[in-house]
């Protein structure tokens, strides 16, 4: 039989972004009383230390019975905050007792992103605009969400990578590196090689990275950044950036490493804070949800207002790896040679050597901002989609609707492949057997779907069950 435990969490007043007054208190209070789910599976996505699976169906099977509900204190020093949540399942917690520092920091996130009003400045007045001025719009919010967190109120950093990749991994070993191991050594010699050091080691400015904050590559990088500042016995004076989603956290949850976790409302604000808010990109291997950012960034800079922009996007793999020869072979097929300018191929590169790489390459980066307002994101790609049967069946994917529109069809087909196999699988339920048809040109379609079962075969589509291919070619 289970054993289950209480725990009272301190939300942090730094951490929310808005002084705590007994006014957000309340608002936070009456919005924990409704019952949210998604709080819920945020909040248990969090305290279960050990599960890195990706079954949100278990979890909430889990953690069904936890009730949540927030106590305010009023003293002299200020109003304080904090989260009561009864029947948490004993086992989930690190040692039957508690939570890890950064488990306490990312309770305080969730209530910050998922409760907390923006205020004035927050609200998204793009209804009814023109799309150059509903993208304008767009941006300032998503800026403003990010700008709460504390995160572009830091001194001048060295160059900020994103990071994507896949939380689920082949367990195949290639030479010396696996590839969680060889991620790692990427953050390992990019934290060596890119701080820059200062004589009293105080104001080093190490390189960062932002990854999607879960397992597999969301975390490699960073355990790597810890053993190069603990051999370089030099302060950890940067950040391990988590941005995530409310409809996939519980999917793809948090790693521990994580000290500044974001949770956006959809997955289109969340890839476009990536790109602005990072100065450079580093892919490694994933899945589909990889696909959807590679997609989404090619998206925006293919657009004819982003295209004398200098933004370095690296498609780095283990030395004898096969994942990004496929891909770019999959990526000429679709679009020929129109993309091959956009991005950089490393598949037979030493882990130091492309740090050595990354080196030479910031020195083309302007590197004095911590958020890029400069490039342009259509209306288009900042509109959540909401994939159903009928969305999956008007996808169409023809080489002869350009570029821009093929990408945008692209990453409109794999947000819906995530959706069905991660966020939401019980939208499947009510179609049985029957699958939606995938339209376009036969290369293409033949090509993608292709792509498809050679990532499920490798086992980089989940963690927990089988991939299920939700739509079918004229093939099947």
């Amino acid at each position: 039989m289970d054993n289950f435990k209480a725990l009272k969490i301190p939300i942090k007043e730094k951490i929310l972004g808005s002084p705590l007054t007994s006014k957000l208190a309340d608002h936070i209070a009456s919005a924990i009383s409704n019952g949210d789910q998604t709080l819920k599976d945020c909040l248990a996505s969090v305290i279960e230390t050990h599960n890195y699976g990706d079954n949100k169906q278990r979890l909430r099977d889990e953690f069904g019975g936890m009730n949540i509900q927030a106590i305010q204190s009023n003293r002299k020093d200020g109003v304080k905050l904090y989260l009561l949540c009864e029947n948490i399942p004993e086992d989930a917690l690190f040692d039957c007792q508690n939570l890890t520092p950064a488990q306490f920091q990312q309770f305080s996130s969730i209530v910050r992103d998922l409760l907390v009003p923006l205020g004035k400045k927050g609200k998204n007045k793009s209804a009814g605009l023109s799309e150059s001025r509903q993208s304008e719009e767009t941006s300032k919010w998503i800026k403003y969400f990010v700008a709460r967190s504390g995160l572009l109120e830091r001194r001048k950093r060295e160059v900020v990578s994103f990071v994507w990749g896949g939380h689920s991994l082949p367990t195949d070993y290639i030479g010396e590196f696996d590839e969680y191991r060889f991620a790692e050594k990427i953050g390992y010699f990019n934290t060596l090689i890119n701080t820059r050091k200062s004589k009293n080691q105080k104001q080093n400015r190490p390189a960062e990275d932002i990854t999607g904050s879960g397992p597999g590559i969301m975390k490699a990088p960073f355990k790597g950044s810890l053993q190069a500042f603990h051999e370089l016995q030099q302060k950890l004076n940067r950040f391990f950036i988590g941005f995530t989603e409310s409809a996939i956290m519980s999917a793809e949850k948090p790693n521990k490493l994580i000290d500044r976790l974001i949770i956006f409302p959809d997955i289109e604000k969340r890839m476009e804070a990536f790109i602005r808010a990072a100065h450079r990109g580093r892919v490694h291997p994933g899945g589909i949800g990889t696909l959807e950012e590679i997609m989404m960034f090619f998206s925006i800079k293919v657009h004819e207002k982003n295209r004398d922009s200098v933004y370095p996007l690296d498609f780095v793999e283990r030395p004898g790896g096969k994942y990004f020869s496929y891909l770019d072979n999959y990526l000429k097929t679709c679009f020929k040679d129109e993309l091959t300018e956009s991005y950089q191929l490393f598949n037979h590169i030493l882990p130091r050597d492309y740090a050595i790489y990354v080196r030479e390459t910031n020195k083309l980066i302007d590197r004095s901002r911590l958020w890029n307002d400069d490039l342009y994101v259509p209306a288009s790609l900042q509109k959540p989609l909401k994939p159903d049967f009928k969305f999956v069946e008007s996808i169409e994917l023809r080489r002869d609707l350009g570029s821009a529109k093929l990408l945008e069809n692209l990453r409109a087909f794999f947000s819906a492949l995530v959706t069905f196999n991660i966020k939401q699988p019980e939208i499947l339920e009510p179609w049985k057997e029957e699958r939606p048809l995938l339209h376009g040109d036969k290369k293409i379609v033949n090509a993608t779907d292709q792509l498809i079962q050679w990532m499920a075969s490798q086992g980089r589509m989940k963690i927990e069950g089988e991939f299920v291919k939700p739509y079918r070619t004229h093939m099947d």
